[in-house]
């Protein structure tokens, strides 16, 4: 029995027809009628009587619809006491986020849970996977949104919650000797000048030694922002790695000023999720913003086609 069920019968009684109520709840006739058959089948019972001048219930049927009219009512009682919660909703969230899900998941995030609890006073901390993961242990911050390559990134006292899944790509400058490719290899990167980010980011060290494997990496400089990045590669100054699931709507790309390009070395994947200590009581405005940064994560991979 659907709740939709209850509705429609409750909407014919009180409209007196089946295209009426049909009429009024935006939905086909064909489709209330069907429901309407498909409920007495299975109660079974008829719950109306039709003819020419509409459709009545029957003896059975008014005590039925009164019932589906105090489950609704109670349907009802619920929804406002959430809504109610939601309103009330009010106290601090810290958290800490690595810049790629500050570019990319957060701002939508930020959006809709502002919208819902207004009264709640957000905190957000920006900084590198390392850093971060110290402020989510220290318990400076509710909870981290950062990345990880293997299970074992941290330890066993924190609980990671996957959202999104990407990969790091190399890119380079329109003009740049290797914009042309598609796919390079670490032994064609290592010949150009690159920029990584400092090493508060766990992604310097990965970055570092992936290429050490073809040679001595010719880092120009190392940037903690990712918008100094983005300017430095987009000069043509030097190569620059970044998750492709954050660059993939970034207006540098999108508008060809910087070109992504696949690194055939590049095997492991890039999970982005929440991290919390597995011993804390997350509040329930944290709960319902993990809820929300799930929403967001479905809609991203979605709209970007993205790998879940």
């Amino acid at each position: 029995m659907k709740l939709e069920h209850l509705k429609y019968i409750v909407e014919i009684n009180d409209s007196g027809s089946i295209s009426t109520a049909a009429e009024r709840m935006h939905v086909s006739q064909p489709a209330v009628s069907q429901s309407v058959k498909h409920l007495e089948d299975r109660l079974k019972v008829k719950i109306f009587k039709r003819s020419r001048n509409g459709a009545q219930p029957t003896e059975v049927g008014r005590s039925i619809i009164e019932k589906a009219r105090e489950v609704l009512r109670k349907i009802d009682e619920i929804e406002s006491i959430a809504q109610v919660q939601h309103a009330m909703l009010e106290g601090n969230l810290s958290l800490v986020a690595i810049p790629s899900m500050c570019m990319s998941l957060l701002p939508k995030t930020l959006s809709a849970f502002s919208t819902r609890f207004p009264k709640v006073k957000l905190e957000v901390i920006e900084t590198g996977t390392l850093q971060a993961a110290s402020y989510v242990e220290k318990e400076i911050v509710d909870f981290g949104i950062m990345s990880r390559r293997e299970k074992t990134d941290f330890s066993d006292r924190f609980h990671f919650d996957p959202l999104l899944v990407g990969k790091v790509m190399a890119y380079v400058s329109r003009n740049h000797d290797l914009a042309g490719k598609t796919e390079v290899s670490i032994k064609e990167l290592i010949r150009y000048p690159l920029v990584l980010f400092n090493q508060s980011f766990r992604m310097h060290a990965f970055i570092y030694n992936l290429l050490s494997k073809a040679g001595e990496p010719r880092v120009l400089m190392t940037v903690g922002n990712p918008e100094s990045l983005k300017r430095v590669v987009a000069e043509g100054l030097a190569i620059g790695f970044y998750p492709n699931i954050v660059l993939k709507f970034d207006p540098f790309v999108q508008n060809g000023d910087i070109v992504a390009l696949d690194i055939m070395e590049m095997h492991k994947l890039t999970e982005f999720g929440i991290l919390y200590k597995k011993d804390s009581r997350l509040s329930l405005a944290s709960r319902e913003f993990i809820n929300e940064l799930k929403i967001q994560a479905v809609k991203m991979q979605q709209a970007f086609h993205l790998q879940s």
